[in-house]
């Protein structure tokens, strides 16, 4: 079945929501199309059970200052990692659910559960309806990378954001490869609640600092919790129930791996070919940051899609820029 709308949105987290807010003000006939699940990247596997994580790991932690406080008996103390991973999946759930039921009832009938298709620029497949559109944005999120043929050779004892708080226990000695912005801070967490980690990265800096001083300092502050190795390529072998981490010079057992080696968009299968741009290796086309606009036509990119900044605010941000774009006839810049 055809229908016509004036814009259509690929996807329903945290970009393609504010997007689609933009498009309620401006009073668009738009619909939302999500393969689920809903409830937001940042809710369900991001920022808000992490940061649960965190607090919990900081209050662990603490302890180690009680006695110059006055406090004694900090030894007594333990941590029983189930308990703290159901505190956490406790939260996160509430979190994520809140979202599902504001996403449910912003969107309404608007919102369609299923696999999207471009067909063309004007066109969006699904299911076996076909929608003929003004615009198009897309914000289909973005996935764990995984480097080389890990995925395959090693499936889900690999731990990334997508599974971690899924689990109902952690190994005791795990390698966090990458120390980005999620494997310092789950690494972080992770050695505070009292695990064994090593962190490896095949950067020189921690969390993307630029600033040499800067991240000299970092190194100092976080190898004081857990050793880190910095440039190093690594790649992983499995040791019985164990893993092995090496390169060159490098060799170190653990039990598990915590993979926080970026994030690659989530376009494959989009039908992106069908809109007669260049595609890059990664199948990302080429967009202009300030507009969100792919090349001169009437289709935008928002969100950790368009692999920009995968930060929660930056993609509220495009979502804005993208949806108020789609209201128009001439984008802006912003």
């Amino acid at each position: 079945m055809k229908k016509k709308v004036d814009l259509v949105i690929i996807g329903a987290g945290s970009a393609g929501i504010s997007a689609a807010r933009n498009a309620i003000k401006n009073n668009l006939d738009y619909i939302i199309i999500d393969r689920g699940p809903i409830g937001t990247t940042c809710a369900r596997i991001g920022c808000m059970p992490s940061k649960v994580l965190i607090s919990t790991a900081n209050s662990f932690y603490a302890r180690k200052a009680f006695e110059e406080r006055g406090i004694s008996g900090a030894e007594q103390l333990t941590c029983d990692i189930p308990s703290v991973l159901r505190h956490v999946r406790k939260l996160r759930d509430r979190f994520a659910g809140g979202m599902v039921t504001v996403t449910k009832r912003l969107f309404g009938d608007r919102l369609i559960m299923g696999s999207a298709m471009i067909l063309s620029p004007n066109q969006v497949g699904v299911d076996d309806d076909i929608y003929e559109t003004d615009k198009i944005i897309i914000a289909t999120g973005a996935s764990p990378r995984y480097p080389r043929n890990w995925r395959e050779r090693f499936g889900d004892r690999i731990l990334t954001s997508d599974n971690f708080f899924e689990q109902e226990d952690l190994p005791s000695r795990i390698g966090v490869i990458g120390l980005g912005p999620i494997g310092l801070e789950l690494g972080q967490a992770l050695s505070r609640l009292g695990l064994d980690i090593t962190g490896f990265s095949s950067s020189q800096s921690l969390g993307g600092l630029t600033d040499e001083k800067v991240n000299s300092a970092m190194r100092t502050i976080i190898e004081k919790e857990f050793p880190v190795h910095l440039g190093v390529l690594t790649d992983i072998e499995a040791a019985g129930d164990s893993f092995r981490v090496f390169s060159d010079d490098l060799s170190v057992e653990v039990d598990g791996i915590l993979l926080a080696a970026g994030t690659s968009p989530n376009l494959r299968g989009l039908g992106l070919e069908n809109l007669g741009v260049p595609l890059s290796v990664l199948g990302k086309p080429d967009f202009n940051p300030s507009t969100m606009q792919i090349g001169d036509l009437p289709v935008y990119i928002a969100g950790d899609a368009g692999a920009c900044r995968p930060i929660l605010h930056e993609a509220l941000d495009e979502g804005f820029i993208a949806g108020a774009n789609a209201a128009t006839d001439e984008p802006s810049s912003f």
